[in-house]
């Protein structure tokens, strides 16, 4: 018998080292900066590992995909962070708007909750306005072979040519950034440059997104699936 490597979530929050604080803070309040850098990581899911029963041949420990780093900083009043009534729904709101998914946000919450009492409560930081904390998460993402880890099936060229072209607006931008960041090629799409949008309403550099569907036809940060090809869907 096999055995396998089981991988967990991973949470880990911080104070970083050499952080300058700004000399005048904008905002009356103390407040906590927190960088947050989140990875995706798709694993073969235990039916796919064992070959589904069907006498396929089994995907590989191997076969994992991780996507590419997804950042977003934000800044909020401290004493929302370390009171128990305020710091779950702030941080649930946090980890949302960087696709962790609901069922593995307790824990999560639970570890940078307690960092940042931590931090705050340090004695070197109590007269500090602006507390630094970089928070990093990988989420491990079981997937199906045939449904979800697409190595061997593309998604339809069709498809691709079709998804919308949009001009970036600033209202689809969050208060952090004057920028769109395509989390691709982790470079920014100006405000009011064109586009591509994915059904899921997440927006990519045009070549990013296309090189990206003919890998993978899951979204980068949401895994919606594109609709499969005429060829797929003639082959189920």
């Amino acid at each position: 018998m096999s055995s396998h490597t089981i991988l967990s979530h991973i949470c880990e929050a911080w104070q970083p080292e050499n952080y300058v604080p700004q000399s005048t803070p904008s905002s009356p309040f103390d407040e906590f900066l927190i960088e947050l850098y989140v990875n995706f990581m798709y694993v073969p899911s235990p039916s796919s590992m064992a070959g589904q029963g069907r006498g396929e041949e089994p995907m590989q420990e191997n076969d994992s995909i991780l996507s590419p780093t997804v950042y977003k900083s934000f800044r909020h009043r401290r004493e929302h962070l370390i009171k128990d009534s305020t710091s779950w729904s702030m941080i649930s709101n946090m980890l949302s708007q960087v696709s962790v998914p609901y069922h593995v946000q307790p824990f999560m919450i639970g570890k940078i909750s307690e960092a940042a009492c931590s931090i705050a409560s340090a004695s070197e930081n109590l007269s500090l306005r602006m507390l630094p904390m970089v928070v990093s998460i990988l989420v491990v993402v079981p997937v199906d072979e045939e449904s979800e880890l697409c190595t061997e099936k593309e998604s339809d060229w069709s498809c691709i040519e079709g998804l919308e072209k949009v001009r970036v607006e600033k209202d689809c931008i969050g208060n952090s950034s004057d920028n769109y960041q395509c989390v691709i090629c982790l470079e920014e799409i100006p405000v009011g440059s064109e586009a591509v949008s994915m059904p899921c309403s997440h927006y990519y550099h045009g070549d990013c997104i296309a090189n990206w569907l003919h890998r993978s036809s899951l979204c980068p940060l949401c895994r919606f699936q594109m609709p499969l090809s005429r060829s797929e869907q003639e082959a189920q």
